[in-house]
């Protein structure tokens, strides 16, 4: 903050947003915006839509059974199988 304000003569806002709303995880992110000139751009304003629906774990999950599809390069074949070597 020092550095962007002080040094670079930026104005800076900030804002911390729970990922929660997107992921399934409580992770606050902290975003920092700076700008040399002046704007009318206001963070604390700024709507952030969240989905109608919270994610959850099964939403990011393979299926164990390997319905789900293939998604390469992070599976593979009709059974969802992790490749060797991609860890």
């Amino acid at each position: 903050m020092r550095v962007l304000e002080d040094e670079l003569g930026c104005t800076v806002q900030t804002r911390i947003i729970d990922a929660a709303a997107f992921v399934p995880q409580h992770r606050e992110r902290i975003f920092i915006v700076g700008f040399r000139q002046e704007t009318r751009f206001d963070f604390s304003k700024l709507e952030i839509e969240e989905p109608a629906k919270r994610a959850t774990l099964g939403d990011i999950l393979h299926p164990e059974n390997g319905a789900g599809p293939e998604e390469p390069p992070f599976t593979i074949g009709d059974k969802g199988e992790v490749p060797i070597g991609i860890l």
